[in-house]
C-alpha cells in the first residue's frame, strides 16, 4: 500500500490533474479538434439545403447528406486491419490530408457532383481516424480519469451548439455558404496539428481485431449504395430501392458486429441497441436543417438554431451521464424513443 497521499494522487480525477504534463496537451489539442468537428459538423447541416438550391443539386441532397456516414461505416466495416500498419504519426498524416482534400472540393464545388465527392473523401478521413482519440484517452488516462475526460468532450459540444447557429448563419449571409463549410475546416486542420506535436506519446502496437467477411463488406456497400439511391428516381420505386437498401445494410451490419464483438449475446445486445440510438440520432439530426428550410420555409437562421439546440442538449446530458443511469432504469431505452418521436415535432400545424 502507498501513502495515502500517495493514494490521492493516483486516483485524483482533478482538472489540474488531467491537464498536467504532455498528456494534458495532448489532451487541449483533442478538445480543441473536438470543438472544430463540432463546429464543422453544425454549419455542414445547416448550409447544405443553400449549396443543393444554389447549385441546383436538390436532386443529390440525399446522397451528400448520407456520404460521409456512408463512406466512414465502409471503412469501419473493412476493419482496422489495413491501417494498423501505419504509425500514429502516418495515420494521422494521411487522414488529415483527406479531410483536407475534401473539405476543398466541398467549398470550391461548382456543382452538387463535387461536394458529393468531398463528402465521401472526408468520411473516409474519418473512418480512418475513429477510435484514434478514444485509444489515445486509453492510453494516456486511468479508468476513474476517463469518465471525466469523456464529459469534457461533451462539453466541447455545447458551446458550438450555443454559439455556432448564430456565427454560421452571419457567415452564410455575410459571405456565402462556402466561407461557412471553410472556416471550421481551418479549426480542425489547426487541431490536428496540435495532435501530431504530441503524438509520440501515443501507445502503438499492431491491431489483432478479426477481420469482417468481404461478402458481408460488399453487401454493406450495396444496401448503402441503394438507399442512398433512392432519391434519384422520380417515382415509387425510390421508396422500394430505400426499403431493400436498408434491409441489407442492417443485416450486413449485424453480421459485421457479430464477427467484430463475439457471440455473446448480452453484449452483441447492448452494442446493437446503442448501434441503432446512432442512427436515429444522427439521421434524425441530419434532417433537421432540411426540415426547417426546406419542408418548413424557414431561413438559414432557424436551420442552425434547429441543429445546435439538439446537439446543445446532447452535450449537457453528455457531460453527466451518471445522472441518467441514477434517475432512468434503462436510459438507452429513453434515448431511441427520444430521437425516433423528435421527427414528429416537424410537422407544420395547420394556420
Amino acid at each position: 500500500m502507498g501513502t495515502p497521499r500517495k493514494q490521492a494522487e493516483e486516483t485524483s480525477t482533478s482538472l489540474r490533474v488531467i491537464f498536467s504534463g504532455r498528456r494534458g496537451a495532448i489532451l487541449l489539442a483533442l478538445l480543441f479538434t473536438e470543438f472544430g468537428g463540432a463546429v464543422q459538423s453544425i454549419a455542414y447541416s445547416s448550409v447544405l439545403p443553400i449549396a443543393a438550391d444554389d447549385l441546383n443539386g436538390e436532386s443529390l441532397y440525399g446522397a451528400t447528406l448520407a456520404a460521409g456516414s456512408f463512406a466512414q461505416i465502409l471503412v469501419l466495416a473493412v476493419g482496422s486491419a489495413p491501417f494498423a500498419r501505419l504509425r500514429p504519426i502516418t495515420l494521422l498524416g494521411t487522414a488529415t490530408g483527406l479531410f483536407v482534400l475534401g473539405s476543398v472540393l466541398a467549398v470550391a464545388a461548382v456543382g452538387m457532383p463535387m461536394i458529393l465527392i468531398g463528402t465521401v473523401i472526408r468520411g473516409i478521413a474519418g473512418g480512418m481516424l475513429a477510435g484514434f482519440g478514444l485509444s489515445i484517452l486509453g492510453g494516456l488516462f486511468e479508468d476513474k480519469e476517463r469518465t471525466r475526460v469523456y464529459g469534457l468532450f461533451a462539453i466541447m459540444w455545447l458551446l458550438p451548439s450555443m454559439v455556432g447557429p448564430a456565427i454560421n448563419a452571419v457567415v452564410t449571409l455575410a459571405w456565402g455558404w462556402r466561407a461557412a463549410l471553410a472556416w471550421p475546416a481551418l479549426l480542425v486542420i489547426v487541431g490536428r496539428v496540435l495532435i501530431g506535436k504530441q503524438i509520440d506519446l501515443v501507445p502503438w502496437k499492431r491491431s489483432t481485431a478479426a477481420r469482417p467477411s468481404l461478402t458481408w463488406v460488399v453487401a454493406l456497400l450495396g444496401g448503402l449504395f441503394l438507399a442512398t439511391s433512392s432519391t434519384l428516381p422520380e417515382s415509387a420505386a425510390g421508396i422500394g430501392l430505400l426499403a431493400a437498401g436498408c434491409l441489407v445494410a442492417i443485416v450486413a451490419s449485424l453480421r459485421i458486429l457479430r464477427v467484430q464483438i463475439g457471440p455473446e449475446r448480452a453484449r452483441l445486445g447492448k452494442v446493437v441497441l446503442l448501434h441503432a440510438l446512432c442512427l436515429c440520432y444522427f439521421g434524425g439530426a441530419g434532417i433537421i436543417s432540411l426540415a426547417a428550410i426546406t419542408g418548413l420555409g424557414y431561413g438559414i437562421v432557424a436551420g442552425t438554431v434547429a441543429v445546435g439546440a439538439g446537439l446543445a442538449a446532447w452535450s449537457i446530458t453528455g457531460f453527466k451521464p451518471e445522472l441518467a443511469e441514477r434517475w432512468l432504469p434503462r436510459p438507452q431505452v429513453v434515448g431511441l424513443a427520444l430521437v425516433t418521436l423528435g421527427p414528429n415535432e416537424y410537422e407544420p400545424t395547420a394556420a
